[in-house]
């Protein structure tokens, strides 16, 4: 072994190149790996280089214990930038922790290379270089699995959006279509959606379909209540369509009240009530002419 190299920090800072190129080999042969399909070769080696260098970084210290240290800042930061990449373009969890152990055996190939001659050097250092890269991968999961909650998140916000849509229909007339469940999360997005939709359209008469609402119980009945009165603290009227029969017998069954509310059997018939209520009249073309 060169003189130069007599620490672990000089053996990886001087065979970088050859340590990078054994770590994308392991990690390429990974059993049932989707990494190049879902990632460049040229990011891919960017990002692994650029890992390789902030733990070089850190090992100059000599500190291989404890990764809250300054020192491994950097090393702690590239990790998480990795791991939002990676839940960004979709790489599963096991996916990405897997690519942080490879570097295991590209470092055990380099070591026992390296102490060929000194058995009780290399377990040492092997041991040490082991349990470093084993705190990495926790750190990796775990920020991975933060940035995929996140994703989650914003994803069923979106979701939840798509699935509330205040349509002007028109002027001084809003829709609001219903369909799937309705839970507490969605409930308080539909009654914010809806107020903000009659304040920006003046709407003084509110359509509300539940024609795509599968289940009709006490619990979704008063969010659909509450909704109804915040529309009418801001003197809108509220009409409410697309009440099956079989939803009209739970009603009934569940001894719900709904006297206070509107109600019309189709889309069409509540449309037509908002627009006698508005003074609104629809004529067809032929009557037109």
């Amino acid at each position: 072994m060169n003189k130069k190299e007599n620490t672990v920090f000089e053996l990886i800072k001087n065979k970088q190149t050859e340590l990078l190129n054994i770590w994308l080999e392991k990690v390429k042969a990974s059993p049932g790996t989707s990494t190049m399909n879902l990632i460049s070769e040229s990011a891919l080696i960017k990002q692994s280089r650029e890992l390789l260098q902030t733990i070089i970084e850190a090992l100059k210290f000599d500190n291989y214990e404890d990764i809250d240290n300054p020192e491994f800042k950097n090393l702690v930061n590239t990790l998480g930038s990795i791991s939002t990449i990676r839940a960004e373009l979709g790489f599963p969890p096991g996916e990405t922790a897997a690519y942080i152990f490879c570097l295991k055996d590209a470092i055990f190939h380099l070591l026992q290379e390296a102490y060929s001659d000194n058995s009780a050097l290399f377990n040492k250092e092997l041991v040490k270089m082991h349990s470093l890269i084993d705190k990495m991968g926790i750190i990796t999961f775990e920020k991975f699995s933060q940035i995929r909650e996140d994703i989650i998140l914003r994803q069923n916000r979106a979701l939840l959006e798509l699935s509330t849509p205040v349509i002007k229909a028109w002027d001084g007339i809003v829709l609001l279509p219903l369909v799937g469940i309705i839970d507490t999360a969605r409930s308080q997005e539909m009654i914010e959606r809806l107020l903000q939709g009659i304040v920006d359209n003046e709407a003084m008469v509110v359509v509300i379909d539940i024609s795509g609402v599968p289940v009709i119980d006490t619990r979704v009945a008063q969010h659909l209540m509450k909704t109804v009165t915040a529309a009418a603290m801001l003197g809108s009227e509220v009409i409410m369509t697309g009440i099956s029969p079989e939803i009209a017998q739970t009603i009934i069954k569940l001894d719900i009240d709904l006297s206070m509310i509107r109600t019309r059997g189709t889309l069409k018939a509540g449309i037509e009530d908002a627009f006698n209520l508005r003074n609104l009249q629809i004529v067809s073309f032929n009557q037109a002419k």
